[in-house]
């Protein structure tokens, strides 16, 4: 059988409550009349279920438990009763003194409104009987007053020659000052005269002994103020009392301020406190009372005029002290290293800081202003040191390898062109950044936006006098390497390290986060239009560079060709190219050497123009046999035939025009549509071409303008022109125009030659071979 479950010996107390105040418990969601908790609760049937379920012993433990919680139930319901029973004793009582104390204060505010009523009536009766002396007492008091103040003035003698035996100047000056009204009020009385009289010459005396003290070296500054207040409280002039008072406190800060300053807090205690001191305390005497501002404290009363004069003179005096003060800070400043760039930040901060301590000299000096001017020519320094000499040191980086590498070691040169942006970017980290971030922390968030705008224009002023200094670069002949290796430098600025610059500025000095996803990622935002304004004035100025000086060295080498047959003597019999001829070939050559060094990254190696020289060099075959079929400019007409083995000597037809040959010549030059002047990008391939244009256009110059051509002139320029076609055909991009130019060369040759005897395939090939055989 289960046991009868346990029950608790104590209900709760809030069950209990309820039930004796008649308070209805929380009604369960369904009725159980077996829970003697329950308001359903069936006495007979939870019996009837407990007898049937339960052994004797658990029915007599049951029934002991109920008449325990009944007896405590009982207790628990006693002790509530008379708990209650005894607070509302208590509160009985309290209402029934409540009550008896109310009686008695009506009582008492009947007594307390009968007498304020019989003090009103006595008041009225007491101010009805005095009204009539009242008038005499204050008459009577009035003539007291007067009869003190003129006791007082037959006493002031007396009293300012005893202040004046004790030497307590300060009571005489008020004792006087207090009196002034009175006696200038009875001036023309003949008693009040000669008490006038009598204080003045006292007077006079201890205006005298004030004077002594302020001129005495060895007398405090406060104690000077206390004079030029007693002075004030005088009447004394006050133009000669402020100039006296500015000679002499500025004379006394100069004999304070002997020894120059060794740091800025002596700067600031010594210098600009003092100073601060005495403008305020000139201030106080002289300029308190601007109309406008109030008078509290004022001693002097000025006119406006009189006003403004005083600040003219003061702020006249201040500046030699002030200028004073800034030569110290630039002494400080300057005492520094050039890298303890933040020890002078700090030591600007500092006075920064100090100027909320002197706000006289900040209202009537301005030094606030003046500081910021200071601060502003610091910082320009600061980006002048930093930033604006970096343009100063990439061209003494080129100059002194151009200088010391004196060989023309294209590897070196490749080497050098390779490690300049590694450099470049150490160097702006080094030299700029790194101080520039440290400068920028330890500067206030107000300094670094004054000084960020700055900043951006020294860095755009830095790129542009890097860019000015490298196109400023001579041009010369003898420049073309240095020249060239300048303008891929401005490519490399163009396409990586001014970006690269931007973004380091970006991420160490505007806190910009690194990343890559955009050409535009990690740069400031106000940062992107001078990165791509310097981009592009770099890629203009290394095209610029580039073809200023193949223009200079395409006309050094047309005057080299233009010289060959003015100086040089043909001999009678041919056997050599003119040795400028293999001098141009070579320099050509050169010149595409340097430019797949220096610009590799647009390298064309033509393979197929090397193979065909080669095989051209082992026939009897001129090349330009085997091209001018491929050109539909170059086939040969009814009125030209190209001899066999040779490209450029054209036969004339029996009875054929020259002058038609010659313009079917022109024409075909000017059908290729050859630019020779034209604009070049930095590409070996094209650098040559344009300056093999040159080189073809001074052969086209010089044979126009011989005046006479004779044989040994005519054979001379056959060999040479075909040695020049040969030696050309792998340096040029469109061997086309090659033949065209040379063919108008050599046509115009024959036509205006007497007796055009060429020379026989052979001998040309032999010649041209032995050259070329040099030069390879």
């Amino acid at each position: 059988m289960t046991s009868l479950p346990d029950k608790p010996k104590r209900r709760e107390r809030n069950t209990i409550l309820k039930k004796y105040y008649g308070l209805a418990a929380s009604q369960p969601a369904k009725a159980d009349p077996m829970n003697m908790d329950d308001a359903y609760f069936d006495g007979l049937k939870y019996f009837a279920k407990l007898v049937k379920e339960q052994p004797l012993n658990n029915l007599i433990k049951a029934d002991n438990d109920l008449v325990a919680e009944v007896q405590e139930i009982e207790g628990d319901m006693k002790t509530l009763v008379y708990e209650n029973y005894s607070k509302f004793i208590s509160a009985t009582d309290t209402i029934r003194k409540m009550k008896s104390n109310v009686e008695q204060m009506e009582s008492a505010m009947d007594k307390l409104n009968e007498k304020i009523q019989t003090i009103s009536v006595h008041n009225k009766a007491i101010h009805g009987t005095l009204q009539p002396n009242r008038q005499k007492i204050q008459q009577l008091d009035s003539v007291h007053h007067q009869l003190q103040r003129l006791e007082f003035i037959f006493a002031l003698p007396s009293r300012l020659q005893q202040c004046e035996t004790d030497g307590n100047y300060t009571q005489a000056v008020k004792y006087y000052a207090r009196a002034r009204k009175l006696l200038d009020h009875y001036q023309d009385m003949p008693t009040f005269q000669s008490i006038e009289l009598e204080c003045a010459s006292i007077m006079d005396n201890i205006k005298s002994h004030l004077w002594q003290r302020i001129k005495d070296p060895d007398t405090p500054f406060s104690d000077i103020n206390d004079q030029f207040k007693l002075l004030v409280l005088l009447k004394e002039d006050p133009p000669a009392l402020w100039s006296s008072y500015t000679d002499v406190g500025l004379a006394w800060l100069e004999s304070q301020q002997a020894a120059a300053p060794d740091s800025t807090n002596a700067l600031i205690s010594h210098f600009l406190i003092p100073l601060e001191n005495l403008v305020r305390q000139f201030k106080s005497l002289f300029l308190s009372n601007k109309q406008g501002e109030s008078e509290t404290g004022s001693v002097l009363h000025l006119s406006l005029e009189d006003h403004d004069q005083a600040q003219k003179h003061l702020l006249a005096k201040l500046q030699p002290r002030l200028e004073a003060v800034f030569n110290h800070l630039t002494n400080l400043v300057d005492s520094t290293t050039t890298e303890d760039r933040v020890v002078q930040l700090e030591m600007l901060m500092d006075i920064s800081d100090a100027l909320v301590n002197v706000p006289a000299l900040c209202t009537v000096a301005g030094i606030v202003a003046r500081f910021d001017k200071y601060m502003v020519a610091w910082e320009d320094k600061l980006v002048d040191d930093l930033i604006l000499t970096i343009p100063t040191s990439v061209k003494e980086r080129i100059d002194t390898f151009f200088k010391e590498e004196q060989s023309n070691d294209t590897m070196l040169i490749r080497r050098f062109l390779d490690d300049f942006s590694i450099w470049f970017s150490r160097h702006l980290k080094t030299q700029a950044l790194l101080p520039l971030q440290t400068c920028l922390r330890a500067m206030t968030d107000a300094c670094c936006e004054q000084f960020l705008p700055r900043m951006q224009q020294a860095w755009k002023s830095m790129w542009i006098r890097l860019a000015d200094s490298l196109l400023a670069t001579p041009l010369d002949a003898s420049t073309l390497l240095t020249n060239l290796s300048i303008s891929r430098l401005c490519y490399n600025f163009a396409d990586h390290d001014v970006l690269q610059c931007y973004r380091d500025v970006s991420t160490m000095l505007y806190g910009v986060p690194v990343t890559y996803d955009t050409p535009d990622a990690s740069l400031a935002s106000h940062l992107i239009s001078d990165t791509n304004d310097m981009m592009g004035r770099f890629a203009h100025v290394g095209k610029k560079l580039l073809n200023e000086q193949i223009r200079v060295d395409g006309y050094a080498l047309g005057a080299r060709v233009q010289r060959i047959y003015e100086n040089d003597h043909v001999p009678s019999t041919i056997t050599q190219v003119t040795p400028t001829c293999a001098q141009l070939l070579s320099h050509l050559k050169t010149v595409g050497q340097w430019m797949h060094a220096i610009f590799p990254m647009f390298s064309d190696a033509h393979p197929s123009h090397h193979q065909r020289h080669r095989e051209s060099s082992n026939n009897n075959h001129s090349l330009d046999d085997t091209d001018a079929s491929d050109d539909p400019t170059l086939t040969p007409t009814n009125d030209m035939l190209l001899p066999t083995g040779l490209g450029l000597l054209p036969a004339l037809n029996p009875g054929s025009d020259m002058t038609m040959n010659l313009m079917s010549n022109i024409d075909k030059l000017f059908a290729a549509h050859v630019d020779i002047y034209s604009t070049v990008d930095p590409a070996p391939a094209l650098v040559l071409g344009s300056l093999v244009r040159m080189v073809l256009k001074a052969f086209q110059e010089s044979v126009r303008q011989t005046p006479a051509i004779d044989t040994d002139f005519y054979q001379q320029l056959q060999v040479d022109l075909e040695f020049m076609l040969r030696g050309l055909w792998s340096l040029s991009m469109n061997e086309k125009w090659v033949h065209t130019m040379l063919l108008d060369v050599m046509t115009n040759a024959y036509h205006r030659c007497a007796e055009p005897a060429h020379l026989s395939p052979d001998d040309v090939q032999k010649i041209i071979a032995r050259n070329l055989d040099n030069i390879s």
